[in-house]
């Protein structure tokens, strides 16, 4: 990242992460946002830094080292819920979001506010997209729903209109190199990977 946004790590859209840092800074979060991106284009890793940024205690938000931000990565906080794709036909359906939306209901337990993440937004049934509208029409006030997908236009456009809506695009090949040799990958290992990968940062990660 540039200087200006050192506080956010993942390797993303300058211009996406300069809204979402003076969105967090000005207290301007949305209720609910919707990445996009191709498949391997890094919208997960965003998304949790997103929920990082929400809850982080430090002033430099997201810091990365706090206990909310550390539980988050580790996946524990009681205040930060993932839904993704389940059973046989991977998908989300309408008892999923009922569940979001009985917890979304709930004063947040340890932090500011409730961060989900609907994982791969395009899997939801129908009867989930019905049912998460009505939450998106009248979000609680200490909620963030965070949605991702790699297939924006199977999203309905009533759900869309109701989200700050971030599209990733692949980053230049050596600023991939430069997030793999920071994270430990020989550079000429790194540098291949990233034109391997055509500039999309989760799937140069899961190729090392």
């Amino acid at each position: 990242m540039g200087g200006e946004h050192q506080a956010w790590k993942t390797p993303a859209d300058e211009r996406v992460i300069a809204y979402l840092d003076e969105s967090v800074r000005n207290g301007r979060v949305a209720h609910s946002y919707l990445i996009g991106g191709p498949p391997g284009v890094g919208v997960q890793a965003l998304a949790q830094e997103l929920a990082q940024a929400v809850l982080c205690e430090a002033q430099e938000r997201p810091c990365g080292r706090c206990r909310h931000c550390t539980r988050i990565a580790a996946g524990t906080h009681t205040d930060y819920s993932v839904l993704a794709p389940v059973g046989p036909s991977m998908t989300i359906g309408i008892d999923e979001i009922r569940e979001l939306k009985t917890a979304s209901s709930l004063e947040p337990y340890e932090g500011r506010a409730r961060v989900a993440v609907i994982d791969g937004a395009e899997a939801m049934t129908p009867e989930a997209h019905n049912a998460l509208l009505k939450l998106l029409e009248e979000p609680p006030d200490k909620v963030v729903i965070v949605m991702t997908t790699a297939d924006e236009g199977s999203i309905p456009e009533t759900i869309r209109s109701r989200c700050q809506i971030l599209h990733l695009r692949p980053l230049a090949f050596d600023r991939v190199e430069e997030a793999l040799v920071t994270e430990g990958v020989d550079r000429s290992a790194a540098g291949k990977i990233a034109h391997m990968s055509a500039g999309r940062i989760g799937l140069a990660r899961a190729m090392v």
